[in-house]
């Protein structure tokens, strides 16, 4: 039962945090696609149609919201046409008198068209009219259409004075935009420090106020593009007003974008919450291990608590049994012939895997060739079993399978969260799209924490430390060492040979000591017959071979600010 809620607890910890994995790497390919994107240029041309006439009339209150009416002659002189499609975007991006860029997030209500019939839709989050109908098309000539909108430019995002600027025409019509001119009634006297200034793009590089012929009579402002100057995007309206001359007016950003970013960010408090609780520092001193004994553990008994289950385990119980004289090991150089003959002896000294390989061997006679006789593998599953009974629930602390799977599932809904954080991102002021970053960063730390969340008890550290640490002394010992150790103790090689062969290391213990071969002692040299011929399958007759080594060891294209493809709005004919 423990090592059933063990497994389905990493079994669930990992799927969260793969999924996690596939949401992020997802949402790195969503940002890259929309970065290429959006940075493509968004040339067009106007099919059919010139514009003769453009008015733009905006009627502007005490907050910043502006009424805004678009009196556009266009000519068609082509025929097929159903009429006209406008972009109006949400998102605009202006440049200030200090060279700094910002976006601005204004609302637009009550778009319609005065005088057509028409549609309104929503194409990649900008609002859009279609006016004309599919069942007529339009006779050549002039048509006017009257499109009228509510724009609620937000909240005054400068310090030390006010600022009326907006975009007018937009800038993907494809043509030129003739007659081309703006009425401004804003709700207060212009005074003698205001100024008025013309762009002929959204960076205050083309200054065209020259261009422009504009009066300025009370709160009224009349501006018309010189027929001199031909006009082929947006006109910038800029406006500078004394601090205050708008009352304070509510933003217009949201914050969800936000709110789910910094509850990404809590998910790595929780993820090093339980690391930091578990991690092996905390557990065990590994500076009190020497290394030179096996601490009251067999070779089997190491194997499995440092690689778990697996086939070398059983061949591990046989080579203990051989070093103690239970099994005699013949022909071992052969893969077929190898067989293991039972020695008569008390089982006193028989640990309970011993007895239960030596017993299982053993049970229908005193000679067994594993090639021959595949029975002796279900001796893994009961030895399994044995081990698990005895160790799992002490090495292993299934609070932190838990934690674990919670600190996966954390990643993944936090690696989704930023999925959603990024698709909300244009409601977010543009000031806190910073957030991202350490959101980002924080979702990968919540991952790693996640991942070295220890799955073992202090008990289960401490043997990990030993067994780690006994390992290498068996690695690194010298040749002299070694044969002084057997001087002083015979049975010191057989002792720990069992334990080189679960290390993937008795080859080159052998070498160290010039072991001198004899009838009951030849397998030393033949460890890897050993796993080989008890897992041995007949290649005559099976297309596949099941073997081990033993030296393995233990197991649209529309930019943010819309306007069709343009940043600042348009149209074109369909």
């Amino acid at each position: 039962m423990f090592k059933r809620c063990k497994e389905w607890l990493h079994f669930f910890g990992v799927t969260f945090f793969i999924l996690g994995i596939i949401v992020l790497c997802s949402a790195g390919i969503m940002v890259f696609s929309h970065i290429s994107a959006t940075s493509g240029k968004n040339d067009s041309k106007a099919d059919g149609f010139t514009i003769d006439y453009y008015e733009v009339n905006l009627d502007v209150n005490t907050k910043n919201q502006i009424h805004v009416t678009e009196n556009i002659g266009v000519n068609f002189y082509e025929t097929g046409h159903h009429g006209i499609f406008r972009f109006v975007p949400e998102w605009l991006k202006y440049t200030s008198k200090d060279g700094k860029t910002k976006s601005r997030r204004g609302v637009i209500t009550n778009l319609r068209c005065e005088n057509e019939d028409y549609e309104v839709d929503t194409i990649k989050g900008k609002q859009r009219v279609k006016i004309g109908s599919a069942y007529e098309t339009l006779d050549t000539g002039i048509h006017e259409y009257v499109i009228s909108y509510d724009y609620d430019m937000g909240g005054d995002i400068y310090k030390g004075f006010d600022e009326l600027i907006f975009h007018a025409f937009g800038d993907y019509w494809g043509t030129e935009i003739n007659g081309a001119k703006v009425t401004i009634n804003l709700p207060k006297k212009i005074d003698d420090t205001s100024t008025v200034n013309f762009f002929a793009d959204k960076k205050r590089k083309k200054d065209i106020t020259s261009y422009v012929d504009y009066t300025v009579d009370g709160n009224t402002i009349t501006a018309q593009v010189s027929n001199d100057y031909k006009l082929n995007g947006a006109l910038t309206v800029d406006v500078e007003l004394p601090d205050g001359y708008f009352e304070a007016a509510q933003v217009n950003y949201k914050t969800k974008a936000f709110i789910l970013s910094a509850l990404c960010m809590l998910s790595l408090l929780v993820s090093f919450f339980f690391w930091n609780k578990n991690k092996d520092s905390d557990l065990f001193d590994k500076g009190d291990v020497s290394g030179i004994n096996v601490g009251g553990l067999e070779a089997v008994e190491m194997g499995y608590i440092y690689g778990g289950s697996g086939q070398l385990l059983l061949i591990t119980v046989i080579i203990q049994l051989a070093t103690k004289g239970y099994i005699r090991i013949k022909n071992p150089s052969s893969k077929k012939k190898l067989t293991l003959q039972k020695v008569n002896k008390s089982e006193v000294a028989l640990s309970d895997a011993e007895k239960l390989v030596y017993d299982g061997l053993f049970k229908n006679g005193t000679n067994v060739i594993p090639a021959e006789d595949t029975r002796i593998r279900k001796l893994n599953s009961k030895l399994n079993k044995m081990l698990e009974e005895k160790f799992d629930s002490k090495i292993y602390n299934i609070a932190s399978y838990v934690e674990f799977m919670i600190s996966s599932f954390l990643f993944l809904i936090s690696s989704i969260g930023i999925c959603v954080a990024y698709i909300w991102s244009e409601d977010m002021d543009p000031t806190l799209r910073w957030f991202f970053l350490p959101a980002f960063l924080s979702i990968i730390a919540t991952g790693i924490f996640a991942v070295k969340t220890p799955k073992k008890s202090a008990y289960g550290e401490e043997l990990i430390a030993r067994i780690e640490a006994y390992k290498n002394y068996l690695s690194t010992i010298k040749k002299q060492d070694l044969e002084a150790k057997i001087k002083d103790d015979q049975d010191y090689f057989d002792e720990v040979l069992p334990y080189a062969f679960i290390f993937g290391i008795s080859k080159k213990l052998v070498q160290k000591y010039d072991y001198t071969a004899n009838a009951t002692n030849r397998y030393i040299k033949y460890t890897d017959n050993i796993t080989s011929s008890v897992y041995y399958t007949d290649t005559s007759t099976s297309s596949s071979s099941s073997s081990s080594s033993s030296s393995s060891g233990c197991g649209g294209g529309c930019s943010s600010c819309g306007g069709g493809c343009s940043s600042c709005g348009g149209g074109g004919s369909w």
